[in-house]
């Protein structure tokens, strides 16, 4: 601080003081020659003094309580004296003079005013006004006291309130050292919930105080000419935190409130140039109102706008008519000066002001100019330091050429950024329990011991081989991005927890608070990004590029960079599709991945956010399949004969079960089928075995025919079209299809299944073989009977098994008991049919053409009982729609037989 100029500023304020107190005595004079009765007056000034005083010190505690101190002048008294002082001093001033002057008094007629009369108090009563004058002394030192006091207090208030503190407690001992700096989940969640940037040291997990100490080393360090700051770093990089963590130094050092004012100001809000000069001038008048009565220079905010104008009125204008803007900012200086106090101005959001940040456009330099003169100027005085807090150094405002001192805020290391997005997934996991489908291997990407050691090699390594972490870490590379990412996230999880993949929502989150452009390009084009299956128009061109890719590269250009190399290994890895899509089959490797939409749309469950209802839960079936391979609970079976979840279960199951369990889960759901009606699947086979034999596919499974053999068994008695199932999907190599079981053993199997068919129903009461074909497919019996190939090749030579005649006695006795379950069966067996392609009213048709095989009817079944079931059928309509033209057929046979009968008798 330039002492020199301390002590001229006090001088030059006493000057002023009592400059004022000499026409302020004339005035109250000239007031009394005009007063019609003086003596009135004097009476009434004898006992209106202490109700007077009474509602001025009223008002003062209910308007003015906390700036008492500054608005009474008493608390930089000596340095900056108040305006009333002067007021008071030209009271004495009149006092003196009336004493001195008879003719003055005279001339006024006031009783009690008399020069003899005031000559004779102040004789007479010498004492008195001795003692008079101690006591009101001693009233002073106690109200300079108690406004100190108060004041002093209200500081520590406010500046306990802007460093986000308690108000500090009246004790002599010191408080607690706040706790060593650890990044623990509690705390980390706290700071990514709250938008409220640190305000202490220890929070500080971006290595930000170093720049906050050198920034409040420099405020500290009260040159003659205070230095001009600029704090440049991007949108999110902690800014904020710094101004918090200044405080917090200064404060620390006892400065904060005291010889140190901070004025915080940003000019976002404001619209025009006069809006925002206006407001600095008016946030810095504020702040010495908190310290001395701003009386004096309540009026220069609006005369600093009307001298860059040239224009306007007001009071201000007619005392300092034509004075030039840097004499108006002086009497700022000046207050600053005198008050031995340093004022750091910390202005905000210049580029969000200025909008672009191109500096060479001339309407916009111009109109510009009056702020950045402003600026200029404020960083020119001497007890007034500015500070910039801004993204670039340009922004319009030449901030270069007005700052001396820039520190730049450096990008974090992704290392350190791992560290806390490593810290924040570990409590995101370790909360609360959840069964998670993925395997091990596959957490690798993310949650490998092995992750750390990459941030060691990510400089030297080629930017095609960034993994995950790496990836992650380079695209959040400010604070605010880390909070607003892992905010999202965090709001994610507790809502479904367990039921998402929180690798993809972790990394997706990230990747939208980081690059909100892309994430846009994944809501556009998120089916695309999604698909398993090529689309036809790109299988003959391998070079063809989705559309998401193309968007891509327009957005990004075709320059790698390192961002752009971060960006498409985080899109690998969620999304892997989206170069070439069938390239991978998400769902078997993250059955709950953002990519997945076959039994669970879970890019639409993160975006909505939902709550899921029971059947919609993902936990509860997981639970029970970890409760099957414990101790093979129904509950899976349960929910296996449930078409809403059989997708999800399949999912889920075919990566936690082994094929131990699901050749047990396949037995369980056989038997459970046993109890249902083929009408109860809604397909002509039953779903959830079908659901297991795709996740029997390419394994190995010892213990498959054995299992297979006993439920053929089993279900041959009681379920023919179940049977039919096992036969056809587990033991029958359809082409080039897999194969469950070796080919020899699947013919023994078969092979068997003739045996017990036999067994069951022949000689046996004929329901049971009803029964057994009630809901069945019509082909059931051929094919099994015939054997598939035979069937496809139309070998119907001899008969289809050895003890085909007594089987096919029991299919007439079943047929007689339940035409309407046994004939489709038979007609299969004796029908052929034939398609052609007719020209029929102007276009060509397909039509099926239904006959009866007599040689072969009459080789496997006994046709004139046959043809007596046929005839007493009432109606058609008992047979499935694709069974009638088969009965239709035999029915004309049948008829015509029975007519040429008729006509013999």
């Amino acid at each position: 601080m330039n002492t020199a100029r301390h002590r001229n500023a006090i001088i030059k304020r006493w000057f002023e003081i009592v400059a004022f107190s000499l026409p302020a005595g004339a005035t109250a004079l000239f007031a009394l020659h005009l007063a019609p009765n003086c003596k009135d007056f004097t009476d009434f000034a004898e006992w209106a003094v202490v109700p007077a005083l009474t509602l001025l010190i009223g008002f003062g505690l209910l308007w003015g309580r906390k700036r008492a101190p500054a608005w009474s002048g008493l608390r930089h008294f000596w340095r900056y004296p108040p305006s009333w002082f002067a007021a008071l001093l030209g009271f004495i001033w009149l006092i003196f003079f009336l004493a001195v002057s008879p003719s003055a008094t005279q001339a006024l007629q006031c009783p009690g005013l008399s020069s003899d009369e005031i000559r004779s108090f102040l004789s007479t009563s010498w004492m008195n006004i001795l003692v008079l004058i101690g006591f009101i002394t001693m009233l002073l030192i106690v109200a300079a006291l108690l406004a100190s006091t108060i004041g002093t207090s209200d500081e520590q208030s406010r500046v306990a309130a802007l460093l986000g503190l308690s108000p500090p407690a009246s004790s002599t001992t010191q408080p607690a050292a706040p706790t060593p700096p650890t990044i623990d989940f509690s705390k980390l969640r706290i700071w990514v919930q709250n938008d409220t940037p640190i305000n202490h040291p220890d929070l500080d997990t971006f290595s930000r105080n170093p720049i906050a100490k050198r920034i409040s080393n420099k405020i500290k360090a009260r040159t003659e000419k205070a230095l001009t700051i600029a704090l440049i770093g991007e949108l999110g990089s902690g800014k904020t935190s710094i101004y918090n963590l200044v405080l917090h130094e200064l404060n620390d050092a006892g400065l904060l409130g005291q010889s140190v004012a901070v004025v915080r100001i940003s000019l976002w809000p404001f619209d025009t140039v006069d809006a925002a000069i206006h407001g600095i001038l008016s946030s810095l008048t504020e702040e010495l109102g908190r310290h001395v009565n701003t009386t004096p220079i309540a009026g220069l905010p609006d005369e600093y706008i009307s001298t860059i104008e040239n224009a306007g009125v007001g009071w201000a204008k007619l005392f300092r008519r034509n004075r030039p803007p840097a004499a108006i900012l002086s009497d700022f200086d000046e207050v600053t000066a005198a008050l031995d106090m340093h004022f750091v101005l910390w202005i905000e959001d210049l580029e969000r002001f200025a909008g672009s940040t191109s500096t060479t456009h001339p309407p916009e330099v111009e109109r510009l100019a009056p702020l950045r003169s402003l600026l200029h100027s404020i960083s020119e005085a001497t007890s007034i330091q500015v500070v910039f807090a801004s993204t670039l150094l340009s922004a319009r405002f030449d901030i270069e050429k007005i700052a001396r001192i820039v520190e730049p805020l450096p990008t974090i290391e992704p290392k350190f950024i791992w560290k806390t997005l490593s810290a924040f997934m570990k409590g995101c996991l370790a909360t609360e329990s959840y069964i998670d489908p993925v395997s091990l291997s596959t957490r690798e990407h993310l949650r490998g011991n092995s992750t750390a050691d990459w941030f060691d090699w990510a400089p030297y390594v080629p930017q095609d081989m960034f993994t995950l972490p790496v990836a992650l870490a380079t695209i959040c590379n400010n604070p605010r991005k880390i909070k607003y990412g892992l905010r999202q996230c965090l709001d994610v999880w507790d809502k479904l927890r367990g039921e998402i993949d929180f690798d993809d929502l972790f990394s997706v989150s990230l990747l939208r608070a980081s690059e909100p452009d892309v994430f846009a390009l994944i809501v556009d084009n998120i089916d695309e990004i999604r698909s398993e299956s090529r689309p036809r128009e790109s299988r003959s061109n391998t070079e063809a590029k989705s559309n998401f890719e193309i968007q891509f590269n327009a957005l990004w250009g075709s320059a790698a960079s390192p961002k752009r190399a971060a960006i498409e290994e985080i899109l690998d890895f969620i999304f892997p599709n989206w170069r070439e899509p069938g390239t991978q089959q998400v769902a078997k490797i993250k059955p709950q991945g953002l990519s997945v939409r076959s039994h669970r749309d879970y890019w639409k469950r993160y975006l909505s956010q939902d709550s899921l209802s029971t059947e919609e839960k993902d936990q509860p079936i997981l639970k029970d399949i970890v409760l099957w391979k414990s101790h093979f609970s129904n509950e899976l079976v349960s929910r296996l004969l449930k078409a809403s979840q059989l997708d999800t279960v399949r999912a889920f199951a075919g990566l936690l079960l082994g094929t131990h369990e699901l050749t047990k889960l396949l037995d369980a759901t056989v038997r459970a089928e046993l109890r249902r009606s083929p009408v109860e699947w809604g397909n002509r086979y039953p779903p959830s075995v079908i659901a297991i034999w795709h996740l029997l596919l390419d394994k190995e499974n010892e213990l498959l025919p054995s299992t297979l053999k006993e439920l053929i068994k089993l279900t041959t008695s009681v379920n023919l079209q179940l049977t039919s199932t096992l036969l056809y999907f587990f033991l029958t190599k359809d082409g080039s299809g897999p194969e469950l079981v070796p080919q020899a053993q699947a013919e023994e199997i078969k092979a068997s299944f003739i045996e017990i068919l036999c067994d069951s129903f022949i000689s046996k009461d004929p329901k049971h073989l009803a029964d057994a074909l009630r809901g069945a497919e019509p082909a059931t019996l051929l094919i099994n009977c015939w054997g598939l190939g035979r069937v496809r090749q139309k070998k119907f030579e001899g008969l289809p098994f050895a003890h085909w005649r007594p089987f096919s006695d029991a299919l007439i006795e079943a047929a007689e008991l339940a035409p309407e379950a046994v004939l489709p069966q038979i007609n299969q067996f004796i029908v052929d049919r034939a398609d052609q392609i007719r020209w029929d009213e102007g276009v060509f048709r397909e039509v099926a053409t239904y006959t009866l095989n007599s040689e072969r009817a009459n080789r496997l079944f006994n046709m004139n009982r046959l043809f007596e079931i046929t005839l007493k059928v009432s109606s058609p309509d008992i047979f499935p729609a694709e069974s009638i033209p088969a009965y239709e057929a035999i029915l004309r046979h049948a008829q015509n037989l029975q007519g040429k009968r008729s006509g013999k008798s």
